[in-house]
Order: structure tokens, then sequence, then C-alpha cells
């Protein structure tokens, strides 16, 4: 057949169809086949759709007719063959039928058979088995049944309205719903609207609508998308927001993706922030507060006299009243010993027992750490040089001077008037004082911090309390600053008007420079803004909004390792817009002299309050240090100070540490670090061995063969690039070595074992490191950029009258020349203000030039290039030689005159202390804790600090610049008391006449200086570039600071645990959170008399302020009498108690 044209006409065929009518195919007339599948029935030119009559029915009636048959043929075959064995065998009736001597056979029914002949045995019949009757066709009335059958069907089929079609696809609807719903099948379809929403979800589905990329062009072109990322990210956006976005406008993922992508990311967060860090154990130790330990726990290390004089007295009284006392009676007696075991150097168990972390320090922040990691699992020991591992000095009987004889004391003393503590009222050595800086800053936030190290199964704190400074009646004052020059007219450089700081917040701050500075006033302008007309308020404001981003600057330390330059890319990223990082490297006296250019008072005020614990001035002082100490001294919370002092705090502290199985010991003779090599396998696991193949390759043009080297010389051929040894303890001067425990292998981000030491940069890297692991593996990076800080005298005094009786404050006092009143000048040719030098230099005895903030920091960012080569006498000295115990005596001399010679002036300046003149500050600690009086009863403690002089330390001008302390002889000590007891008593008139006893303590190190390049070194972080050496304390934040120390080893803490930048800044997860987490909450069960009572480790009680004292103060003050007592912040208290009387 062609396609298109209509079959040809056979006009010689044609005829001979017409006389064959019995032809079955068109091409009959040739004498062809018919097809192979043509129907029996086909006529040509006419198809029966009736495929069942035509077709089906004759071949299934054939094929059952042929069954039939079949079963009839085996059906007579079978009869005829059981008649033929029924005329062999024949039937037998009966035995009798058997003739005498026949051969017969019992089947096993007992019936008796003819026996089968041999002969005939070759003849016998096949087994008969009847025809099979389960088949489907036997019988003529099958055969007619499915005729029937057929038909209705070939009828049903063949009907004009083809029901029959509409039966198959309702067939094949339930199929097809089986297939799909199974057995959700009665549910669909008794709710027909869900069919739908599934076909239409199904339909959406094929046409690619849930596909997570969009179809079709995007929202808007790549570049402009790029130009928004690009200033998404400038303007602060948080990095996820900005993935998002690129996920959105770059890879064309969904909205619904996108939700459903952060729904996602949500729960793999939530699922880490619940998860435990590597050592952390199933169920954290619960605690008992340190008082209510039994008597050998807590008189653990003491002496047998005094563990029997506590057992005695706890054990007097009867009664609850009795009872009561006698507790409190024993928690006073507690925080008269020291804090620790002291160290025996014939005990040999610390170099038996294991330990996984050794902290190396003393003082609150470093139990502090050592409390946190005792409390996931870490066995800690600390190892504090001091005798007090509080850090509190207990003054000497023997080596203290005193005022009056102590016949003098006791006749003139009334011990009546000290029910509790008259035995100890003369007693020095059980009186502490507190020579650190303990007053804490943004309370709040401290006590979220040691809650997770002090909580008890008692209180959360474990019974520590921390009461204000000062009282409602000096609106709680805590600090005095007199700065040379500051709110007088008069020439005289040395004369100033105290300001009194108190926690009124920054406005009452403004308020006192537009009275009495000559600022403006604050108020509400136009704009809503309540700084007015006050630049000092303006001032403060912006010092808050820049120390905003402290906490992420200090927290981007603990990202990376310290000595791979790739690993703070994350931590640089993310404090290019942080203004804190950006003030970290530059000087105070630009950004104070771009503020405030008008008034000098307020620029000398301001810089006072920004570095008041430290003789800095602020061309040399760090912005970042400045406003984080002008925040802390203008917080509305005012200070506070742990009730009982830094020793009650401490006990909790180590009571925490000994339950959880560490130990605390004092006196401990420090020598130095100790290290070991890598092994081979993890030298090659590391790379280092190919990295010195490579080396050696290039050295030797191209040659690689065998060039001799073993793993130990890898370390001295790679020298600071190559890997380093790994710290695993430390050697004590007796020769004791006490070690942490062995770890295979230090790759994962925990390390199970750790040396922390918190005694500061220069003391860990000069005095403890080994000179050979110094000079081949080098130090941290920028440590050669650093400068230490001057080291400090202490002096305590013991002074006789409690605070009320000698009218003192628990504010600290001090004498500020670094923030002298600065003098301008007008240029008369160009009518420019040429702004004047805040502060005198104390070394150099001039003022210093400012410096460039740009050359600070390139200088604070580069290489170490060496190290100092001259230390403490006393140590030895370190240098690049590897020499220990040696001076070179030209780098001393060359030293020498670079610290003493004036650079400008040429001439040679000596730093001594100086009456009236020099850096000062006075503390009184006892004043500041409520509970001191009902402990030693009118005793009163003070600690004067000063800068040491050139007769006890020595400056030597090397990289980095370090201090040596010096022998002095007892002559150079006594002047010094002499000049600094005049200088208090002409500042504190009332301490004529009442000074007991005093001793001086020091020269003290205190840390590194607050110039820029503390902050902009990279090596300053809690990991160091040795394993398992870690740096903690307040080198890493803020010095001098309570709550810097605790933050800089709460990083430490965190870096030895492993937390990832994810964990901190995402998941908000670190090692505090965790032990929130984990910890159980404390039961409040303590009842007295049928009331519940707070569980408090050192109870006090409120004093009460006697308001005619305080008027008399008044009375003269007016008379001419009242200088000295407005320093101290009487005139405050003055006017709050006429008022408070009035009302």
């Amino acid at each position: 057949m062609r396609m298109g044209r209509p079959n040809k006409k056979w006009r010689s065929s044609s005829k001979k169809q017409q006389e064959s009518p019995d032809s079955t195919s068109p091409t009959s007339s040739t004498g062809n086949k018919p097809p192979k599948y043509s129907s029996p029935t086909l006529v040509v030119g006419q198809v029966s759709s009736n495929v069942i009559h035509s077709i089906l029915s004759p071949a299934l009636t054939s094929l059952a007719t042929q069954s039939v048959e079949k079963y009839a043929d085996e059906v007579m075959r079978y009869e005829a063959l059981v008649a033929e064995s029924n005329l062999r065998l024949g039937d037998v009736a009966s035995v009798g039928a058997f003739e005498h001597g026949d051969r017969v056979e019992i089947d096993p029914n007992g019936d008796i058979h003819a026996a089968v002949q041999e002969s005939n045995q070759s003849t016998a019949l096949p087994p008969l088995t009847p025809p099979s009757a389960y088949r489907l066709f036997t019988s003529q009335s099958d055969i007619d049944e499915l005729a029937s059958l057929l038909a209705s069907t070939s009828r049903h089929f063949s009907a004009p309205s083809n029901k029959w079609k509409t039966h198959v696809n309702a067939a094949k609807f339930e199929r097809l719903l089986d297939e799909k719903y199974g057995r959700f099948r009665p549910f669909i379809t008794a709710h027909p609207e869900l069919e739908a929403l599934i076909k239409n979800v199904q339909r959406k589905y094929a046409m690619g609508e849930f596909s997570p990329f969009r179809k079709g062009d995007p929202p808007m072109g790549r570049t402009t998308s790029i130009m928004i990322l690009f200033m998404m990210h400038r303007n602060g956006v948080r990095v996820e927001g900005v993935v998002l976005a690129a996920l959105f406008l770059l890879v064309g993922l969904r909205p619904w993706a996108l939700v459903a992508l952060v729904c996602f990311g949500r729960w793999l967060m939530e699922r880490r922030r619940k998860m435990r860090m590597a050592g952390v154990p199933r169920k954290l130790v619960v605690c008992d507060p340190y008082y209510a330990r039994s008597d050998d726990e807590v008189y653990n290390g003491s002496d047998d006299n005094g563990k029997a004089k506590g057992k005695a007295e706890s054990d007097h009284g009867n009664g609850e009243d009795d009872d009561e006392e006698a507790e409190t009676r024993k928690k006073y007696q507690i925080l008269e010993r020291p804090v620790g075991t002291k160290f025996n150097a014939a005990d040999l168990s610390l170099r038996d027992e294991r330990h996984d972390v050794i902290l190396l320090g003393s003082g609150p922040d470093v139990l502090y750490t050592a409390a946190l990691l005792a409390r996931v699992g870490r066995k800690v020991l600390v190892l504090s040089p001091r005798e007090d591992a509080s850090g509190c000095v207990s003054m000497s009987s023997t080596s203290s001077n005193t005022y009056k004889s102590m016949e003098n004391q006791r006749k003139q003393s009334k011990l009546q008037q000290y029910p509790l503590s008259s035995p100890s009222l003369f007693s020095t050595d059980k009186i502490p004082f507190d020579i650190d800086i303990n007053n804490i800053s943004h309370l709040s936030k401290q006590q979220a911090l040691l809650t997770p190290a002090l909580v008890t199964n008692s209180d959360t704190q474990g019974g520590i309390r921390f009461a204000r400074i000062g009282s409602h009646l000096d609106s709680y004052s805590h600090s005095i600053l007199s700065v040379p020059g500051l709110g007088t007219d008069s020439t005289n450089p040395h004369h100033a008007i105290p300001v009194v700081i108190t926690s009124a917040g920054p406005r009452s701050l403004a308020e006192y420079a537009a009275n009495h500075l000559g600022d403006g006033y604050p108020g509400q302008d136009l704009d809503g803004n309540d700084d007015g007309n006050s630049t000092s308020l303006g001032y403060l404001h912006a010092c808050r909004q820049i120390n905003a981003g402290s906490g992420e600057h200090y927290l981007s330390k603990l990202f990376g390792n310290a000595d791979s330059s790739s690993s703070t890319s994350y931590a640089d990223s993310s404090n290019n817009n942080n203004a804190y990082q950006q003030a970290t490297i530059r000087p105070t006296s630009a950004f104070l002299n771009k503020c405030l250019p008008l008034n000098t008072h307020v620029r000398s005020l301001m810089a006072a309050l920004g570095m008041a614990n430290e003789n800095l001035s602020p061309d040399q002082t760090s912005m970042a240090a400045h406003v984080s100490n002008i925040c802390a001294m203008t917080s509305e919370e005012g200070m506070a100070y742990p009730v009982g002092g830094p020793r009650a705090l401490s006990h909790a502290l180590v009571s925490v540490i000994e339950q959880c199985g560490g130990r605390v010991v004092t006196g401990v003779p420090l020598q130095e670090l100790l290290f070991e090599e890598k092994t081979g396998k993890e030298l090659e696991k590391s790379g280092m061995k190919a990295k010195l193949k490579m080396v050696n390759k290039k050295k030797s043009g191209g040659d690689e063969g065998n060039t001799g080297t073993t793993d130990s010389d890898i370390p001295q051929q790679l020298g600071e690039n190559g890997p380093k040894p790994r710290c695993r303890g430390v050697r004590l001067e007796n020769g004791l070595e006490i070690t942490v425990t062995a770890e295979s292998d230090n790759s994962s981000s925990s390390s199970s074992s750790a040396v922390i030491s918190m005694l500061g940069f220069i003391p860990t890297f000069l005095h403890l490191f080994p000179s050979e692991i110094r000079t081949t593996h080098g130090v941290p990076r920028g440590l050669a950029a650093v400068s230490e800080r001057r080291p400090v005298m202490k002096i305590l005094v013991g002074i006789e009258g409690s605070k009320e009786e000698l009218n003192l404050t628990g504010a600290d006092w001090y004498r500020l020349p670094n923030a002298t009143l600065p003098r301008d000048e007008l240029d008369p040719l160009t009518g420019q203000v040429k702004f004047g030098i805040i502060g005198v230099s104390s070394n150099d005895g001039n003022a210093n030039e400012d410096r460039d903030a740009e050359d600070v920091a390139a200088a604070a960012v580069g290489e170490a290039s060496g190290l100092s080569s001259t230390l403490d006498e006393s140590t030895g000295s370190v240098g690049n030689t590897g020499n220990r115990g040696k001076r070179s005596k030209s780098s001393t001399a060359s030293s020498t005159t670079t610290a003493t010679t004036n650079s400008t002036s040429g001439k040679t300046h000596r730093t001594k202390f100086t009456s009236g003149v020099s850096w000062m500050k006075v503390s009184f600690p006892s004043a500041k804790d409520p509970s001191w009086f009902d402990r030693h009863g009118s005793i009163t403690t003070c600690v004067v600090t000063i800068e040491a002089d050139d007769d006890f330390v020595r400056m030597f001008d090397t990289q980095p610049k370090i201090y040596s302390i010096i022998k002095s002889g007892a002559g150079d000590m006594e002047r010094l008391r002499e000049r600094v007891l005049k200088d208090l008593v002409d500042n504190f008139p009332q301490l004529d006449g009442k000074i007991l006893c005093t001793q001086v303590q020091g020269p003290l190190r205190s840390g590194l200086t607050h110039d820029p390049a503390r902050f902009a070194i990279k090596g300053n972080r809690p990991q160091t570039p040795y394993p398992n050496l870690f740096i903690g304390g307040s080198d890493l934040t803020i010095g001098d600071s309570f709550s810097g120390s605790i933050v800089g080893g709460w990083m430490a803490a965190n870096a030895v645990m492993g937390y990832s930048f994810i964990d901190h800044l995402y998941l908000k997860k670190n090692i505090t959170s965790d032990l929130e987490q984990f910890l159980e909450e404390p039961c409040f069960v303590n009842e007295r008399n049928g009331v519940i009572v707070e569980d408090v480790a050192v109870p006090f009680k409120e004093l009460e302020f006697d308001y005619e004292t305080i008027s008399d103060c008044t009375k003269e003050k007016e008379s001419g009498y009242g200088e000295d007592i407005d320093r101290l912040g009487c005139s405050a208290a003055a006017a709050t108690a006429e008022s408070s009387r009035e009302e």
C-alpha cells in the first residue's frame, strides 16, 4: 500500500477474484499463502471486532475438546487393565479353595493369595493407577459451560454501549490506588480532598516546582548581587546573614529551601550545644561548702595545735544560739589560715600522682581556672610560689617595724571590746593583707562567670557574697583621684583637688565636671541626646560604645593555633569592623586631644580615669585599656569586694578543686619547665620529615640522596619553623620533676594534659623556659616588641582602730602624676592651639613626644628578633647564647646607660620615690570587708603601692624591655619606708599615732605594660606554639584588674578544652555554659528556728553609720579642717546624712 494514493486495480485479477469467492487473501491469485497472524475469519475489506467469538471461542473450544478426549482415552485404558488383572488372579473366597501342597502368600492385611510362580514373574502387569480427575475439562458438560461463558463474554464486549470499558477502567483505578496508598487507601478514599491534594502535589513535583533551585532568570544581575553582599559585609551584617543572601542571589536557592536549611542548621547547633566535650564525665561531682566539711578536711595542712584548738572551740556551747555562734566562730577561724597545703620537699606524692593539668601561679584567678577544669573531670594540681594561694600576705611579727612598742600597744588598747578576736589583735601572722587588686567591677557579669566554679549543693555561689564598696551615705564611692593641677588655677603643679568617683554613673561625673571643671552641663537636646553641652558625658558614652566590642576582641584570641600565620585569619577578619580592636593599637593622647580639645581639666580627668593603676602617660597608653578602665570606673554597679576577702573566695575554690580530686600546694620553688621532643612517628605525621627533605634538596641543588639526618636532628635543622617540643611538666629547685599525664596524640582540638602558666609572659618565656629550648625553637610572635611594667613595692601598714574610728572608707586613693594637667599653647602665627602633653614620664623626668600610632602598631606586630640577655640576678640571665647565670658586662652597661640617660637633654635621671610627687596608691582592704570587725576587731589594714626605685630594680632597653631586680641594703629599704609613711600621714592625718606595724613587700612583678604593643602582637593568646603549654591571667586582657584576671583564666580553661569559634560565637557554648547545663541545681534546705536562712560562708551585718560623727566631720570642714576629710568622700556622706535626717 502506498501512502497517499489508492491501491492500483488489476483488471486481470478482478474476474478471478469474482470467480473464486473462497479466496481468503488478496494475493491468492498469485498463489501466495495468507499472512501468518491473520484471522481465519478475515474477509478482505472487512474486519470483525468480536475477537472473542471469532478467535478465542473456537480455539478454547478445540482445546477443551482435546482435553476431554484425552481424559476419556485414559479412563478406557485403565478399565481394560483392571479387567485383565482380574482374569489372571481371580477372586479368592476362602482358605479351602487351595489344595494341599499349594504355595500361598499372606499380605499385611491378613488376606491369603496364591503365590505367583517364578516363571510367570516376567508377565506381571504394571501397577494400576487411575487417571486423575483434577483437570479443567472432563466431560461434554464442561465444554458446553465454556461455550456458554464465551458466548456471554462475547455478547458483553460486543454490545453497542461499551460498558466493558468502564469496568476495565474501574479495575485499573482500584489497582492504582492499591499501588499508591497501600494500607492508607481506606483513609484516602474516605477523604477525596486529600486525594486531590496529593494529585496536585504530584503534578507540581513532575513540573519541577519542588526543586530547591530557582528556575528562570535571577531577580537581579550577578554584579548587582555581589555589590549588595559587599555592602552587607561592610555594614556589619552577621556572617550567617551574608551567606543566606549569597545562597539566594548567586546560587539560586528558593525561599523554602533557605528556611529548611536554617531549620536544619538550628537542629545541628542545638545538638552540638547539648553534647559533652571530650573527657567530661557523665555525672559531675556535687561539692559541699568548704565550711561544712569535717575538721580533718577543713584543717588539712595546718598544724596540730590549730586543729585541736579549732575542734575545742567548735564543740563549745549548747543550744541553737550557741551552735550558731560556734558555727560562726569556726567560719572565722578558717579564714585565719592560709589557703592551700604547704609544700613539703620530702613528700614525693607530687611526682608519683597522675596530673592532667598543672597550673602555676597564685590568686583567685588561678584557683578559678583550676576549679573550672576540675569540674569537667580534669585532675588539677596548682603550684603556688606564694605561701598563701589566695595572694594574701600575713605580716611577720619578727620583721615588722612598729611606731610604738608592744607594751604601749597593750596598755592603750581595750581588749574587752573584741570578744571574738581579742587574742589575735596583736598577732599579725593571723591578719591577712590583701596586696592584690580584688575590686570587682561589673559584678553581675563576674558573678555569671564565678557561679559555675563556686556552686555547691546548698548555694549557687558556694556561700560567697560580695559587698559594694562604700555605703549609701557616700554614694558608694570607690576611688579618689588626686591629679596634680586638676580643678585649680594654682601655679603650684603639685596642688590638686581630689575627685571622688562613685557608683552614680557617668551623668553624676559629668555634673561634677560642669560644676567644678568648667565643662558644659548635660541635658536633653532637640535630637533626644542627653549629652547636652557636656563634652565629658559625650566622651564617656563614646568610650562605652567602643568598649562594647571588647568581648568579641578577647574571644577572638581563642581561635586558631598560635604558631600558624593563617590560623588567625578568621579572628582578623572578624575584628576588621571592631572599634575596640582598632583602639588597641592607638595611643590615648590622640583620642583625648581630638574629643576634648577645649578643656584641659576634663582632658586630664579622663586620662586619670583611664589609667589609674599604672604610672603610664596617655601618649604611651593603649586606647583599649583606657576605655576599659573608664567603663569600670564609671559603672552604675560601682565596685564590689568579696565578704571575707580573697581568702574566703579562695577557700571556696580550693574546696571544689580538692573534692574533684585536685590539689593546691603553696610555697613551691619553681625552677624551669620541662619539654620533650616529638617522636619519629609524630614528626612523620605532622609532615616535618617531608619539609626537611625539601629544605635539604634545595640546599644540595636537587640531590635527593641520604643526608644522614636523624629524628633528633630535625628540630635543630629547621629551627623556629620546625616542630615544637611538648611541655610535659615543671622542675623544682630541689630537682623534683612534676609531670602531666603522657599524651599519645595532641592533634585533637582538646588537650587531655596541659601546663597553664598564669605568672605572666615575661616570667614564663624568659625565667621558666630552658635556654636551649628558647634558642632553638623561639618564642611566641611579637614577644620582642612588648615591655614589662616597672615592678612595684607594697608597704603593709597595720593601724589601730576601726574604719569608723579612723573615719575611713573603702575607697582607694590615687596620686596620678601621669595625668598631670596639660598646658596648651596658642601659636601666635597660625592661631592654632598646640596641645600640651598630659602627664610626665617617671623614667625620663620630662614629657615625651607623641608617637605615631602607625609606627607603634608596625613595631608591635613584628617578629621577635631577639631576646633579652639580662634577667633577675636571683634567677640568672637567659639570652640567645643559651648561658644561664652569667651576665655580659657590655650589655649591662649599655642597657643601664639607655635606661638612665635622657635622650632629649642628655642628663642622667634616676627614678626615686618623692613624697607628694610620685605615683602612689593607698587602699584599705579591711574597710571594704563588712565582716572584718567581727573577725579581727579594731584593727585596720592599709596597703600602699608605689613604683620600685632604681635602688631595687634596673631597666634594660632590650627586646623585650625588662627589669632586673637587684639586691639592696637594709638602709635603702628603711629610708623608702620612712618616706612612704610620711606621705601617708600627710594625706591621712587621722592615722598619725595609730600605726602599729609596717612591712615592705617587693619588688613584685606586675606583668606587661599597657602600651599598644601589648594588644597588637599575635602571640598574646592562651595557646602557645608549644603543645600542652598555655598562658592565662591578666596579661591576656587588662592588668591590675580582678575582672581581667578572671576573664584571662576563663580563656585559658576554654583553650584547654578545645572549644571552636562556632561553639563560642554561634552556639554560645563554653566551659561555663556546659557546667550550668550539666551541674545539678542546689537544694536550699538550711533552717534555723523553723526559718529558712541563707547559707553564707562569712556571716556579716550591714554597717550602721553614726550621723553625729558625720555631722562633726561637716563642722570640721566648715572650720577649715576639711581638706583631708573631703579626700575621703566624707563631705558627700555628710550631705546624704543630713538629707536622710531631715526626711
